[in-house]
């Protein structure tokens, strides 16, 4: 993977960072409400990554044609909080959200983070998808094959919106992506046949 960025294009890039209230608070004891809680905040998350690249934990590097999102991202989350804690008569804390611009030094440490961050999830989701390969018949005894096929799909579109948010960023992931893709179709091949 490498990274290349233009330096005009370089100075609009900004961070987001938060810290969003979880179900892991003392005062939240009744485990029903405590799903609930780990639900929204999983919605939160995932509309603030949304935004671009997670290079680590509760930091997202705001791809450069989302920075028009970022303040309606923010307010929705908030409002989501804020409706919740309404709701369910519980208070929860306000989310801690900023979208912050970087500097040149920072642009440039926050790209190495998101390229290891990109590089390790890759690993991850090759290994994954062998073990699903060197599994697939007793995925199918199990009559699992339509639910891995679903994951494998979905997996296929995360790591679309993955490859272009990194091309925006000027990272490029183009061997190790290809690579995963290999792996996935041949998966969805092999589930495929066997039905």
């Amino acid at each position: 993977m490498r990274a290349e960025r233009e330096g005009a294009e370089r100075e609009s890039l900004m961070v987001l960072v938060y810290d969003l209230p979880s179900e892991n608070q003392v005062r939240i004891r009744d485990n029903g409400l405590r799903n609930l809680v780990r639900n929204l905040r999983i919605r939160c998350v995932r509309a603030l990554h949304s935004l671009g690249l997670m290079c680590t934990e509760s930091v997202v590097i705001i791809a450069p044609n989302q920075t028009c999102k970022v303040d309606e991202i923010i307010n929705w989350v908030i409002e989501c909080y804020r409706e919740f804690e309404s709701r369910h008569n519980v208070e929860l804390g306000r989310p801690i959200i900023r979208a912050l611009p970087l500097t040149e030094q920072q642009q440039s440490a926050f790209l190495q983070l998101a390229m290891r961050r990109i590089q390790e999830r890759l690993d991850e989701c090759i290994d994954r998808v062998s073990l699903v390969l060197e599994r697939i018949d007793d995925i199918i005894t199990a009559g699992r094959a339509q639910h891995a096929m679903r994951g494998l799909l979905r997996l296929r579109r995360e790591w679309n919106n993955i490859r272009d948010f990194a091309e925006r960023l000027g990272i490029s992931i183009s061997d190790d992506y290809g690579y995963l893709m290999d792996l996935i179709d041949e998966a969805l091949e092999e589930l495929r046949r066997e039905r």
